[in-house]
């Protein structure tokens, strides 16, 4: 019962309900490999000491909601940051929970449900912050940008 009410609530909180048809499976997507983990905040670096990961954790049968996020961000991160994805100070991973059980991200955060993440790191360790707020903006492209800069910015100021 305990399991069942886990599932629901990660279904909410996510917005995902698993409409649309199977996509293909991600399994090319290996994150760097993590040194000296730490519990610090994040933001007292610059950016030239810090990277920001963006990870969509999603299953196969990939939601029309978790498509377009994903899109979005592409989108975001190659047409404001596209320097910093060339010199790997941005990534993005696209993870697929049911190919990728041992993805170092998906046991490093604990996670089994549709989830966007902000990985920071820096000199002190990693820091991962769930992005939730994006599957409020699912239907708008330029407030996710909006968003998305956002905190790309309270990273780097």
């Amino acid at each position: 019962m305990r399991m069942l009410a886990l599932l629901v609530a990660a279904v909410l909180v996510t917005g995902c309900l698993n409409e649309a048809p199977p996509v293909a499976n991600y399994t090319n997507n290996t994150p760097p490999p993590l040194q000296n983990l730490s519990n610090s905040t994040p933001f007292k670096y610059s950016k030239l000491q810090t990277d920001i990961i963006f990870v969509t954790f999603h299953h196969t049968d990939e939601c029309t909601e978790c498509l377009k996020i994903g899109n979005y961000t592409n989108n975001t991160l190659h047409e404001y940051y596209p320097g910093e994805l060339a010199s790997g100070k941005i990534s993005y991973y696209d993870v697929n929970l049911d190919v990728e059980k041992d993805n170092e991200f998906v046991k490093r955060y604990n996670v089994y449900y549709q989830t966007f993440y902000m990985i920071v790191r820096n000199p002190d360790g990693e820091t991962g912050k769930e992005l939730a707020a994006v599957w409020n903006y699912e239907g708008d492209e330029q407030a996710f940008e909006n968003y998305l800069m956002g905190q790309i910015n309270g990273v780097w100021g």
